[in-house]
């Protein structure tokens, strides 16, 4: 079974974030946290890290004509997804699941109400958490349906499930709640309970078709790093 609705829900930074689009999907963008530190820049003897080998091997390939931009697309894609452990995207994912709960109640709020006021301060770790969902989801559909994690993936988000994948209902529902920046809450969002509702669902639509161990587990592994008991 899922935690209580309001549970208090936690997540790390995200490597990519959502951004809307036409037809109301979100796209991908990459995360400053994916590109080399300022401070790194400056040290010209220093070895050229894996990531900086990577970004220029691929900026040659794509320089090298249309041919090879394909190529160069699968070889920045496979490193720039960040890999998550299934527990982990478990976690995330109920994470997400409580913060859109708790965003759900706020939005219930009169829209000048003391809790709104207070609650300014919390949007953008709301959107932090909930971008969580952008790794974690593919990883979750391939336990489920045992697709490759890209296949999962339409290629709109950069993988091989043609015109439709599993993972896009969810990417929809939280680029409906997250703005285009990925840094804080739509204002939509926080009007009406409506979008934090639609992203529950469709989290809860493939939280439900995980194993019960599976998901007990990773209830546990939420409750241990929270400190409860």
């Amino acid at each position: 079974m899922l935690s209580a609705c309001c549970a208090t829900s936690q997540g790390g930074a995200a490597v990519r974030h959502f951004r809307q689009g036409a037809a109301g999907r979100p796209h991908w963008l990459v995360c400053r946290a994916a590109l080399p530190r300022a401070e790194d820049a400056g040290q010209e003897n220093q070895r050229p890290s894996r990531r900086q080998a990577l970004l220029l091997a691929a900026s040659a390939l794509l320089a090298a004509g249309p041919a090879q931009a394909n190529v160069a697309q699968e070889f920045v894609k496979g490193y720039m997804r960040p890999e998550v452990e299934t527990d982990q995207a478990v976690v995330k994912l109920i994470d997400a699941r409580g913060t859109l709960c708790e965003l759900k109640q706020l939005a219930a709020t009169p829209m000048d109400s003391r809790e709104r006021f207070e609650a300014r301060r919390l949007l953008p770790g709301m959107a932090k958490r909930l971008r969580e969902v952008g790794p974690a989801a593919p990883v979750v559909i391939s336990l489920v349906s045992n697709l490759d994690q890209e296949a999962s993936l339409s290629e709109m988000y950069g993988g091989k499930g043609g015109e439709q994948g599993l993972a896009d209902a969810v990417y929809i529902a939280i680029g409906q709640v997250v703005t285009i920046s990925g840094r804080t809450i739509r204002k939509e969002a926080q009007a009406s309970p409506e979008r934090a509702e639609h992203a529950i669902q469709q989290i809860d639509a493939l939280l439900n078709q995980l194993p019960k161990n599976v998901l007990s587990h990773a209830e546990e592994l939420r409750s241990s790093r929270n400190g409860h008991a």
